[in-house]
């Protein structure tokens, strides 16, 4: 099981699942988040079975 963490929300996903994936399902754009899981940054393309990932808002100005 995947648990993925988005502000006060907590969202779980059976079976392999990648980045991209969560980004769909959850209605958020690439470049408005990060995703890391165990203090790392999840490569978008890489399928996760288990663990818990969280969800980083960017914020970028000019």
């Amino acid at each position: 099981m995947v648990v993925v963490l988005h502000g006060d929300k907590r969202f779980t996903f059976q079976g392999k699942i990648t980045g991209f994936e969560i980004l769909k399902a959850l209605g958020l754009r690439e470049e408005e988040v990060l995703l890391v899981k165990d203090g790392k940054l999840l490569p978008m393309d890489l399928p996760v079975e288990e663990g818990e990932i969280r969800v980083i808002p960017v914020i970028s100005g000019g």
